[in-house]
């Protein structure tokens, strides 16, 4: 934390040194007054980076849920054609179920990502420490570390 403790920390093997480092002074920064207490005001960056890779993965998740039902849609119209008049049929009903649950899927994704916008500040933070914190609500290194290792790159966007 700010008094240098994760200093003594090693990088995992296969990991980027660099990015470990990045990820060092970025928890240290967290913990401006080195009392290994994290206050709301110490997060409010990095939980709205958080919040905004939450609602970022979802909008990802709903074009590989296009892309999924593009796929199927395709592989479907493939097997009509290769089958009778009773495979036509059943092409029909599966692709009228792949758009309904398609359709479901999606509207479950696009009402998390209105809850993750609607968040208030507060409660991202609170979504991002219970994503970085062990159960006394003290940031925990590694937990931190792989919350962070594939998100080096907005570190640089976090002003300190």
């Amino acid at each position: 934390m700010g008094s240098g403790a994760s200093k003594q920390l090693k990088c995992p093997n296969g990991y980027n040194k660099d990015n470990f480092q990045i990820i060092l002074q970025l928890y240290d920064k967290l913990d401006k007054d080195g009392d290994q207490v994290v206050e709301t005001e110490e997060i409010k960056e990095i939980s709205k980076l958080h919040i905004d890779n939450k609602i970022r993965n979802l909008q990802k998740d709903i074009l590989i849920e296009d892309q999924i039902l593009q796929q199927k849609i395709t592989k479907i119209n493939f097997e009509k054609s290769q089958k009778s008049k009773k495979a036509e049929e059943d092409a029909k009903l599966n692709i009228t179920s792949e758009n309904i649950y398609c359709k479901n899927k999606k509207t479950q994704l696009n009402e998390k990502i209105k809850i993750y916008t609607n968040l208030s500040e507060e409660e991202r933070c609170s979504k991002f420490m219970y994503a970085v914190t062990d159960s006394n609500k003290n940031i925990e290194f590694w937990k931190f570390f792989e919350y962070m290792k594939n998100k080096t790159d907005d570190i640089k966007n976090i002003e300190f």
